[in-house]
């Protein structure tokens, strides 16, 4: 029965007699239950929104898998009940009702689900306009269906062309709003550095790469701690610490004492404690995300699409790079497609992306002033519009070398950093500061 709202329902109680597609609906939800096609659910996921849902029970068990999704927790009946307003013996029944129905192909599914929600669009508003046509004169109406057509073209549609004068005109407005700012970017707290590159500017890409025990993640919280000071809103991927442990080295990188020491609980006067309750708060303004358990670049988008709407987000932090797409082919592979990926993201989603990455076995063996190679695949140095090599000639000498060896706006420069530890100050303190002494260039 087509309830009285249904848009197939015209004007004087017509019925329009169009293929909505809504059929698609329980039986992909019903896949998903199933995990019939698991491989499919990250571009199910990015395909679909709740929107797009005619049947109720459709739209309840989608948000649910959706959630249960982007928390990574199991899909199945007993974790989607509970975010329904469905018992878990109904989820059974439709389980066993559309189990016969499945879709041969869940993402054709999906894309017809996403079509039907804008046919229905269009019939309502061709609908009102036939409500409307005694009451508004031709203009009007002419205008407002040209007005509908070009919003819901531009859905199914590439991005059309922009012509050289439009691009003038937005590079003009750019112009204009940095002129006064000093630095486009946003600061990371290294003046040198901020220097050398204008800041992290969005969508731009840095990779950062040293080789094991260089201190790559605790430059890049360093970087952070300035950068949330100055208004970026990060999501934090780590394929290699836990999230705890991550938020445990950024109270570290603010406060100045070591890890270990805060850990252990080992606070030793009250300056201490209050610099630890001043990072707790901070920490807790910028209402930092932490992912510890993300190893799929597709679902990574789906996470930062979800903050950036929810939160803001802006720049996604990745630590480190090897550790994801985990079984897509050898190592090659495996950072081709990493690589690509993060490069779409980032244009996809207007989000700078900041990469932690191992460098290659060659690297080594070459002088400094060459171009670095990250290990696995050429395309992450070729995504780069930031590539940074972190080196650290003796560890022992408290120095760590950044040589930035491409900055696609810019001139490659290598800056000097000195570390402080409780060995050379005067209370349990470990900072990374650009050092005083940069020699030629500075």
């Amino acid at each position: 029965m087509i309830q009285e709202d249904d848009p197939r329902i015209g004007m004087n109680g017509q019925e329009f007699s169009v293929d909505f597609q809504t059929y698609e609906e329980l039986p992909l939800m019903v896949s998903i239950l199933m995990n019939a096609d698991e491989k499919s659910l990250p571009e199910i996921f990015e395909i679909l929104e709740e929107k797009f849902f005619w049947n109720d029970i459709a739209k309840q068990i989608y948000s649910a898998c959706n959630n249960l999704y982007l928390e990574n927790k199991e899909i199945e009946i007993a974790n989607v009940y509970p975010r329904t307003k469905l018992n878990a013996s109904r989820l059974v029944e439709l389980v066993n009702e559309h189990s016969n129905f499945l879709p041969t192909n869940s993402i054709d599914a999906a894309k017809k689900i996403k079509e039907g929600y804008y046919k229905r669009e269009i019939y309502k508003f061709a609908d009102q306009t036939q409500k409307d046509y005694s009451n508004k004169d031709f203009h009007d109406l002419a205008l407002g269906l040209e007005m509908k057509t070009d919003e819901l073209l531009k859905v199914f549609k590439t991005k059309d062309g922009v012509s050289i004068i439009e691009l003038i005109d937005k590079l003009e407005k750019e112009i204009e709003k940095n002129k006064d700012s000093g630095i486009i970017g946003y600061k990371t707290g290294f003046k040198k550095l901020d220097k050398a590159t204008d800041g992290i500017i969005v969508p731009h890409i840095w990779m950062i790469g040293g080789y094991t025990g260089t201190g790559k993640t605790y430059f890049v919280l360093s970087m952070l701690e300035g950068l949330l000071k100055n208004g970026i809103k990060p999501v934090i991927f780590s394929t290699e610490n836990s999230a705890i442990r991550n938020i445990l080295r950024m109270i570290g990188c603010m406060t100045g004492i070591p890890e270990m020491t805060l850990l252990k609980g080992r606070i030793e006067n009250d300056n201490m404690i209050v610099r630890i309750v001043e990072a707790k708060n901070r920490l807790k303004e910028n209402n930092l995300f932490v992912y510890d358990d993300v190893f799929d670049t597709r679902k990574i988008k789906a996470l930062a699409k979800k903050h950036k709407k929810d939160n803001g987000s802006n720049l996604i932090i990745v630590d480190y790079i090897q550790g994801l797409n985990p079984g897509e082919g050898d190592i090659y592979k495996q950072m081709s497609k990493t690589a690509m990926d993060l490069q779409r993201i980032s244009i996809d989603l207007n989000m700078a992306v900041i990469g932690v990455s191992q460098i290659s076995n060659t690297e080594a063996m070459k002088n400094s002033d060459e171009l670095m190679t990250f290990k696995g695949a050429g395309e992450i140095t070729a995504i780069a519009d930031v590539a940074i090599w972190l080196r650290r000639e003796n560890k022992d000498d408290g120095v760590m070398n950044e040589h930035i060896k491409k900055i696609r706006h810019g001139m490659p420069k290598s800056i000097r950093f000195d570390f402080f530890t409780k060995d050379n100050m005067k209370e349990y303190h470990c900072y990374i500061k650009e050092s005083t002494d940069q020699g030629e260039g500075w």
